[in-house]
């Protein structure tokens, strides 16, 4: 899936017909103190899809869980996968931020994505913000991708 400032391979796993977990890695880009950088990110994302059986029972396309669902998105962005001018930079985070999304088909394998969520990030070692900070933490995007 590529989205605006996101790249990621994903596999996502049902676990029954509206519950499944979505693990991903990938890169993500972001701008801090108006430099650029580029870092890795890992993802585990256990999804409630709650329209499916409606869009079944509707036949409306539910191929790879396309529906509405709930998430509890978790991340860790690790220290050493980071890249830009900066060398001081040394952000490592992990985040939990419940999300909402809508994951929609175009044809049998183009699929498109888009969320929203609030939550929480640790920063766990940094030198650009103080160390050991919490902060409030907004997920928001919209992917499109390819699934095999």
């Amino acid at each position: 899936q590529i989205g605006i400032l996101e790249g990621k391979i994903y596999n996502e796993i049902n676990f029954s017909t509206l519950f499944s977990l979505k693990t991903s890695i990938g890169l993500v880009g972001g701008i801090d103190n108006s430099d650029f950088f580029l870092s890795s990110k890992i993802e585990l994302n256990p999804k409630w899809n709650y329209n499916k059986n409606k869009r079944f029972s509707n036949n409306k396309n539910i191929l790879y869980n396309s529906s509405n669902y709930i998430s509890l998105n978790t991340s860790y962005t690790p220290k050493w996968s980071t890249l830009d001018d900066y060398k001081d930079r040394d952000i490592e985070k992990i985040s939990i931020i419940p999300t909402f999304g809508i994951k929609r088909n175009f044809n049998k394998n183009i699929n498109y994505e888009f969320f929203f969520g609030i939550g929480y990030e640790r920063f766990l070692n940094t030198k650009t913000i103080n160390s050991k900070e919490n902060k409030l933490g907004i997920q928001l995007g919209a992917l499109i991708g390819f699934d095999l």
